[in-house]
């Protein structure tokens, strides 16, 4: 339901709010504010699950996926520690925020599902430049939006045939 027009509610539901609660509980160790390597390999852990979730043509969530793994970085030596942890703090944010959307569409069934948002799409929509190679960016950007275009037309589309 959250995902995308054609996810069943359960699956949607379920399978988004399972994944995170799994990165949230991962996320807020002490420990990730300490470890580079770990919390970098855990935000990537994240963001490709959530990938995988969008419901969008195979190709294109496997180009996307090869895109951003490729072009990870697992150490930012210009990122200091002070900056790593408002990069976290704004990664369970951003977390938050889609677990109390979640809760909140659970108790508005009648908003249809071509007109949610697709939280997995904004959340890597919001990923940090320093996340990526900067040569990949450009590929990563247009990957992203082909992504969303998909999604806008895929939604329209339903819109129109269930509104008929």
């Amino acid at each position: 339901m959250l995902i995308t027009s054609s996810c069943q509610p359960s699956r949607a539901d379920g399978g988004l709010l399972g994944l995170i609660e799994y990165y949230d509980a991962v996320l807020r160790k002490d420990s990730m504010a300490d470890r580079e390597s770990d919390f970098r390999a855990s935000k990537l852990g994240l963001v490709v699950d959530l990938v995988r979730m969008i419901d969008i043509p195979e190709g294109l969530k496997v180009e996307l996926t090869s895109a951003i793994v490729d072009a990870w970085r697992l150490q930012v030596p210009e990122v200091t520690q002070e900056q790593r942890a408002g990069e976290r703090e704004n990664l369970l944010k951003g977390i938050e925020g889609i677990k109390k959307y979640i809760a909140w569409s659970a108790d508005h069934i009648e908003i249809s599902n071509q007109k949610k948002l697709d939280l997995a799409l904004r959340f890597i929509m919001m990923l940090e430049p320093s996340d990526f190679e900067p040569e990949a960016m450009a590929r990563i950007n247009g990957l992203i939006r082909k992504a969303v275009i998909y999604l806008g037309k895929a939604n329209a589309y339903n819109s129109m045939a269930f509104n008929t």
